[in-house]
């Protein structure tokens, strides 16, 4: 639906059923507030999704998380580096706000893969992330910067953002080494990946 739809003179049953489904939309279902090319986006990118795109050797990750998930994310960068990968976590104390930002814009220009972390995370904050890589990505040259949400239990509905260089790797179980392996043969599109 439109997102400036006013449903002030609507009936009731309509409100209702409008309310609904915005608290439940239904297993798998999603109810989108946006214009029509937004949808067409959005639907795109659900049913045609971009190919994967080969994983160098020398791939330099970026996880990006908030204070809350940060153990997670060290796990991660340490499970990535027991795969022979390398990374950065991003900081999220020990200097001020502006010194914090200009790391984070750095690690966004030199990472080959940035892992957005959706574990205890706002919705709104994985956004501004994403839509931040995308912009940074777009005026690359060379190297495309692939770019992964990475969705920890509990499990979340949508993030409400549809990019074409954005993948959605959704872990059902607590984290393990074994997930990043997996997700690891997810981007270089090798599902024969060998497991140390």
């Amino acid at each position: 639906m439109k997102k400036d739809v006013d449903f002030t003179n609507a009936d009731e049953r309509q409100k209702e059923f409008l309310t609904a489904l915005e608290d439940d939309p239904g297993e798998g279902g999603e109810l989108l507030k946006t214009g029509m090319e937004e949808l067409k986006e959005t639907i795109m990118a659900k049913v045609a999704p971009p190919p994967a795109l080969p994983l160098d050797d020398d791939s330099f990750f970026y996880i990006s998380c908030t204070a809350d998930d940060n153990e997670r994310a060290r796990r991660i960068l340490s499970c990535l580096r027991s795969e022979n990968c390398q990374g950065i976590v991003s900081p999220v104390e020990g200097a001020d706000e502006d010194t914090l930002r200009k790391h984070h814009r750095a690690n966004l220009r030199r990472c080959d893969v940035l892992m957005i972390l959706y574990g205890r995370a706002p919705e709104l904050w994985v956004q501004d992330r994403a839509l931040e890589a995308w912009q940074v990505a777009k005026r690359r040259k060379k190297k495309p910067m692939k770019m992964y949400v990475y969705d920890l239990p509990p499990l979340k509905p949508e993030i409400g953002i549809a990019l074409q260089n954005l993948g959605r790797w959704q872990s059902s179980e607590e984290f393990s080494c074994e997930e990043v392996r997996k997700l690891l043969r997810t981007m270089s599109g090798d599902t024969k990946r060998p497991t140390p």
